[in-house]
């Protein structure tokens, strides 16, 4: 595993971070568009693409990898670096790893015979990265509201890996805590860890609506990634509320809360803000786990 060569190409800070334990762990490493990065070891070897790429077996792209499906996400990079050119420079014995791969061009790169994989699809990282995606969602609700998390009315929408984390430190910090979930198997589990459940299975009877709930909850945390909290659901909820918006696909419809004067943070991509570090010790166990399976 030792003798191969990681190109780690833009991001933000967790790239930076990846590329420094990956190097500590013994991995020959190069940097390509973080001379910017703040939490790169400045003696880390920097190459441009070309170099980068034909010097690697192993190329590491961001999380995401791209906003634009042109260049690479590289906020601490001094010039564009464009997702053809990593294409045409790379070796056919190399493998690509990156966040959030666009289908078009990981069809684009298997039809080249190019080895590609998208390390965002892991359960194991999903798994992970629910913990500082957790404690982010924790620390902005105490930063943004003049209350005690303990004795506070939280409600979490959804009950996967995210909600079950949150909602387990919510309770151990003392709110009263609802989750709301659609499978009975789901309400059962949060019965269990002593949490108050919120019925969301809309095909049957027993289903609770969250518009004649809402009004008991100071915050709100949703991890479901679909428009839950639009207008008829939002007009009932307490002017002070505070929102916040865990989820990769809006959950709560931000015209109709800016208009009501409802405070809610869309809060993505935490780990990465919150701890970066660990976020990047994860990723790597993840890249090394995918290459152990490609050997």
């Amino acid at each position: 595993m030792l003798d191969h060569i990681f190109a780690i190409i833009g991001g933000d800070n967790r790239q930076g971070y990846l590329a420094n334990v990956l190097q500590s762990d013994g991995y020959k490493v190069i940097a390509c568009g973080l001379a910017q990065c703040p939490g790169l070891d400045p003696s880390m070897k920097q190459m441009d693409t070309k170099h980068a790429v034909g010097g690697a077996d192993v190329i590491v792209l961001p999380l995401p990898v791209s906003t634009d499906n042109v260049t690479v996400q590289a906020p601490f990079s001094f010039e564009p670096i464009y997702l053809a050119e990593i294409y045409a420079c790379v070796r056919s014995d190399t493998m690509i790893l990156g966040g959030k791969l666009n289908e078009k061009l990981t069809a684009a790169a298997k039809s080249r015979g190019i080895l590609i994989c998208d390390y965002l699809d892991r359960e194991e990282l999903s798994i992970l990265k629910a913990i500082p995606t957790a404690e982010g969602a924790l620390e902005i609700a105490m930063r943004e509201t003049k209350h005690t998390i303990f004795g506070s009315n939280c409600l979490v929408a959804g009950y996967g890996r995210i909600g079950k984390i949150l909602s387990r430190i919510l309770r151990d910090l003392g709110a009263h805590v609802w989750v709301s979930a659609r499978k009975y198997p789901d309400l059962s589990m949060i019965q269990s860890e002593h949490l108050m459940g919120i019925n969301m299975a809309s095909s049957t009877t027993a289903a609770e609506p969250l518009s004649s709930q809402i009004d008991k909850f100071d915050i709100i945390f949703n991890t479901v990634p679909a428009m839950i909290f639009d207008k008829d659901v939002l007009m009932n909820a307490k002017p002070t509320v505070l929102m916040i918006d865990l989820a990769s696909v809006p959950g709560v419809d931000f015209d109709v809360a800016q208009n009501m004067g409802i405070r809610l943070i869309q809060a993505l991509s935490l780990p990465g803000k919150v701890a970066p570090i660990t976020a990047a010790s994860m990723i790597k166990d993840t890249i090394l786990n995918i290459l152990r399976e490609a050997m």
